[in-house]
């Protein structure tokens, strides 16, 4: 019973009910923030990047913004208010809660797979294009793989 319950509890370890879901242009959930660290993982629970308000130039951050970096050190974008942006300022991706219709979660949440080392950052860039109000072309999904 005592091996049941510990097992019950490093599992649901894994999960955090204060993650915060990420959600495609059709609303569906594809990956989540963990509140604890930052890190960003799929939906199966793989981890591909991080949340970091540090860069190795220096680049004026909006307050509330963060840097997306993989954990092989590529710069992905940012995240201010809810929203990815990508190196051209569309979304790539949004909170569940700013989303403007329906979300749904396809299949469970996956564990919280191991964190890789990160690499040394890459540079971001410089200059910020304005914010557009369209979606990236380019899936959530694969600029976060980007950076895996």
């Amino acid at each position: 019973m005592k091996i049941f319950i510990l097992s019950l509890l490093i599992s649901l370890s894994s999960f955090s009910l204060a993650d915060t879901f990420m959600v495609d242009p059709t609303g569906v959930v594809k990956a989540f923030i963990s509140d604890q660290d930052g890190t960003i993982y799929l939906w199966d629970g793989r981890p591909v990047a991080y949340l970091t308000t540090v860069a190795p130039n220096t680049v004026t951050l909006k307050s509330g913004e963060s840097h997306i970096y993989g954990f092989n050190g590529q710069h992905l974008g940012w995240y201010h208010q809810g929203h990815f942006w990508d190196h051209d300022m569309n979304v790539f991706g949004m909170e569940d809660s700013v989303y403007k219709g329906y979300t749904k979660k396809e299949g469970s949440q996956g564990f919280k797979g191991y964190k890789p080392y990160p690499h040394i950052k890459q540079l971001a860039p410089f200059y910020k294009k304005v914010q557009g109000d369209s979606w990236s072309e380019v899936p959530m999904i694969n600029v976060l793989l980007s950076g895996s």
